[in-house]
């Protein structure tokens, strides 16, 4: 094999390792826990770019609605077809990973129609999670 030959593997190894992370998937094949948890294929993970309120545990009934409504579009997201989950390294307590659904960044959509907010996690940390009630007023 030519040096030419052997200085392209180590990039076309990184080009298949990327294709094969990113996996079409059934609506069938996911089940949504809230709006940015899911299952797919066993392993829950955690939505990457944004966060819903989880309404398992409100601290507020407004949190509370938006964490169902957000639960609510996730799931008309996912069974409308055309998704890609795509595994991402995260510092998280459990996997998480990025889902388009018909080409668009599901973190995106769900920002965008007001029903989650931005949240920026990575390898090393994740930002704080910050509250969805606001503090009581005394006084």
């Amino acid at each position: 094999m030519s040096w030419r030959l052997w200085r392209m593997l180590p990039m076309a190894i990184a080009l298949l390792a990327t294709t094969v992370a990113a996996k079409d998937i059934k609506p069938a094949e996911i089940r949504v826990l809230n709006g940015d948890t899911v299952v797919a294929h066993g392993e829950t993970y955690r939505l990457s770019g944004f966060e819903t309120p989880d309404p398992a545990h409100a601290q507020c009934p407004a949190e509370r609605r938006l964490g169902y409504r957000a639960t609510f579009h996730l799931r008309q997201l996912v069974s409308g077809g055309e998704l890609e989950l795509v595994p991402v390294t995260c510092s998280e307590d459990h996997p998480c990973a990025v889902l388009r659904a018909h080409g668009r960044d599901v973190a995106e959509i769900m920002v965008a129609d007001g029903l989650a907010r931005s949240h920026a996690c990575n390898a090393a940390s994740c930002a704080a999670h910050k509250a969805w009630c606001a503090p009581a007023s005394h006084g």
